[in-house]
């Protein structure tokens, strides 16, 4: 055996167990099924024999031949596995999981400590079943490196390129390094080919054995397997066509194929009288809810498409653009070598028998993986992996042909991206929102609120100081578990009107669907989005306090212990003004006077000018601001009788307290609405409306300047007269 093919092996059992490790248990397609079906035999049950009228779900992986699940049984039955599937939390907002859900996670599950290294029990018992999987890939690679040896005896580079391709394809990895039957189907499938070719090579009849008991594993490892029957009966029909011997084509056939039969074919034997069905097609069918409509050839084509994208890499997560662009460059330069390759007459020293198996068992998988269409919309590029030594082969030859040092090229670069996705793609898209600093960013604002017994509100940021009606406020909190907390927890931020309106109000899962509170360690820093939408019809501007509080599954809001800024069971994350920027009030009676040196009234409207006792009059007052004022003032509004007497007044905070003085700042125009009741006793007649400001707590009054500067007496502005009717 060569060298590179030596490191090849070891770099995939590295890799294998690297990815075995980072992707969370379960999240691979199936996984929890096929880990269900072990579980189930390594308990000692016996296969289990299903009911289409009640099939047993949690056992739907069992339809498959039972080989690869008997292996890993076996190799965990002595672990206690009285935990399975007690730690098992789905995550309910996957659609996967939930028609019509939505999360912005993959996970298919809730991953708690408990599937933390040291490994124990049954997680212990899932990662041992990895690892089988992962010796079963390495004897693939291992394998695709024999073929291609068959096919091009002379040319060892394509042997170990095309072992490299294979094995550090990112997908062929990800799969290897999870609980499934593929793993022991393309295994199976490669070593069959290998074995084909060696007794059309040597007309042996302990390969005729070899061939059979690899081909009645491929029975057992997977429905497709049958096919590889097809693979034994095609090469004894091309030595005996070589040869010329039918008596020991016919002999070898009847020991290979009595051998293959013996091995694996008692399962289809058992299916047939059990379910009047040897491949279980109607039960199979029934468990992923009937076949699919007829596809048009667009969604043929689509198909085909995502069959190859998926060779190359899934991980069952949200795909990398750069990643897919740069393996869809890798293919269509071996698709332009193969092309070159063959208009050159490159294809010499090819051992035409195995080629010949190599490229029918090609297409026999390619047109099962057509049929597969026809039936399922679930086509995925694992569906190729026991071609893997013909697809290597063309991987290989394709880029072999553009320089002798790009196949190595190609395989180092397959590795280096095979290295990288579990830290860059795969763990990420799984990771809980922990601040991975562990320590508040300088922008938070740090505070210790600690909501019932022990979550703590360590820091907060709020996204903006003013937004306008209809757009989002981010803010950003920090928090932590003092201990274990028993109840899943949401975060309620409500932004409400000093006058008490709420005008907006948003919600979060603390940690996230994935990482609720009930998984929490203590002490790391988790991070919550929490992001409430300002209501459009919101009268501005104002301003509005931001109140936090937490409730838990129960709809129950959180006790909050005694805290700064605390009002009850809420926590106040400060304040936020709400105006659109640039706003203008508009005014029937343009106006010039000052109050001050920071606030200038550009207009006015009364609304009505004639009056009844009783009646409301309302004054719409255009503010503009020149300089902050710094402090908060009241407005006074006088209704004034023909002698200056006093009659009625509508005093009163801006905007109703909603947006004090205090809080203006330089460049605001804003308008004001005040109201006064004109009393019942008034007297018909012409009467004076005036306003102004004062400090509320000392009563002083702004000094009130006309446009001509000229200070006006006892600081009131007169806005005009007012009619009160009989």
């Amino acid at each position: 055996m060569s060298r590179p093919i030596v490191w090849i092996v070891a770099a995939f059992l590295v890799l294998g167990t690297l990815y075995s490790v980072v992707t969370p248990l379960f999240e691979a397609p199936d996984e929890i099924w096929h880990f269900t079906y072990i579980d189930w035999l390594a308990d000692g049950n016996e296969l289990p024999v299903f009911s289409s009228e009640a099939p047993q779900t949690e056992l739907r992986a069992a339809l498959h031949p039972p080989l690869y699940y008997w292996l890993t049984a076996a190799l965990v039955a002595p672990i206690d596995r009285s935990d399975f599937p007690g730690f098992v939390r789905f995550n309910l907002a996957n659609p996967a999981i939930t028609p019509g859900a939505s999360s912005d996670r993959p996970n298919l599950f809730i991953h708690t400590p408990h599937e933390d290294f040291p490994y124990r029990g049954a997680v212990l018992a899932a990662h041992l079943a990895r690892w089988v999987s992962v010796l079963l890939g390495a004897l693939t690679v291992l394998g695709v490196y024999a073929v291609v040896r068959q096919v091009v005896p002379n040319q060892p580079a394509l042997a170990w390129g095309a072992a490299g391709l294979v094995g550090f394809t990112p997908q062929f990895i990800f799969m290897h390094g999870t609980i499934n039957n593929d793993a022991l189907a393309a295994a199976t499938a490669t070593w069959t080919l290998y074995g084909a070719m060696r007794w059309t090579e040597r007309n042996d009849p302990r390969w005729a054995i070899f061939l059979g008991l690899v081909s009645g594993a491929g029975l057992l490892a997977k429905l497709g397997g049958f096919l590889q029957l097809g693979l034994v009966l095609l090469a004894i029909a091309l030595q005996a066509w070589r040869t010329r011997r039918w008596q020991i084509a016919v002999r070898d056939a009847l020991l290979s194929g009595g051998v293959a039969l013996l091995t694996g074919g008692w399962w289809y034997l058992r299916n047939g009288l059990l379910y009047g069905d040897p491949l279980t097609w109607e039960l199979w069918l029934l468990h992923i809810g009937g076949a699919r409509p007829t596809p048009t050839l667009a969604q043929l084509f689509s198909d085909a498409i995502g069959l190859w994208s998926t060779y190359w890499a899934d991980f069952n997560i949200p795909q990398s653009h750069a990643l897919g662009l740069g393996l869809g460059l890798l293919s269509l330069a071996v698709l332009m070598g193969l092309m070159r390759r063959t208009m050159s007459r490159e294809w010499r020293e090819v051992n035409r028998s195995a080629a010949t198996l190599a490229t029918f068992w090609l297409a026999l998988i390619l047109a099962l993986a057509g049929r597969y269409a026809l039936i399922t919309f679930e086509i995925e590029g694992r569906l190729l992996y026991p071609a893997a030594a013909p697809i290597g082969l063309l991987l290989a030859a394709g880029i072999l042909t553009w320089t002798p040092r790009a196949l190595a090229a190609a395989a180092a670069g397959l590795a280096a991206i095979s290295l990288a996705a579990p830290f860059a793609l795969i763990h990420p898209a799984y990771a809980p929102p922990l601040l991975a600093a562990q320590q508040l960013p300088p922008e938070a604002t740090p505070t210790s609120v600690r909501f019932g017994e022990a979550l703590e509100l360590i820091g907060y940021q709020v996204g903006a100081a003013r937004v306008e009606p209809g757009h989002p406020l981010p803010i950003t909190t920090s928090w932590r578990a003092l201990d274990a907390i028993d109840e899943d927890a949401r975060a309620v931020v409500v932004l409400t009107r000093p006058d008490g309106v709420p005008v907006g109000q948003a919600e979060a899962i603390l940690g996230s669907r994935v990482y609720p509170t009930t998984v929490w360690r203590s002490g790391p820093i988790v991070v919550a989005e929490i992001t409430p939408l300002v209501a459009a019809s919101t009268d501005t501007p104002t301003l509005a306090r931001v109140m936090l509080h937490v409730r838990g599954e129960s709809a129950e809001t959180w006790a909050v212990h005694p805290a700064l800024g605390s009002a009850g069971d809420r926590v106040s994350l400060g304040e936020v003004r709400l105006a659109w920027p640039g706003a203008r009030c508009a005014a029937s009676s343009p106006a010039s006077f000052q109050l001050g040196e920071a606030i200038y009234l550009e207009g006015f409207a009364i609304e009505p000018i004639r009056a009844e006792p009783e009646e409301m009059i309302w004054v719409r007052l255009c503010w503009r601001v020149v300089s902050q004022p710094g402090r908060d003032y009241t407005v006074f509004v006088h209704l004034l009788d023909s002698a200056g007497a006093l009659v009625a007044t509508g005093d009163g905070p801006p905007r109703g307290g909603n947006y004090p003085t205090s809080r203006w700042s330089a460049g605001e125009e804003l308008q004001d609405m005040h109201g006064l009741r004109v009393p019942a006793q008034a007297r018909p007649g012409t009467y004076t409306l005036s306003v102004g400001l004062y400090e509320a707590n000392s009563g002083i009054r702004l000094p009130a300047f006309d446009g001509r500067g000229a200070h006006l007496p006892v600081d009131e502005i007169p806005l005009g007269t007012i009619f009160v009717s009989p």
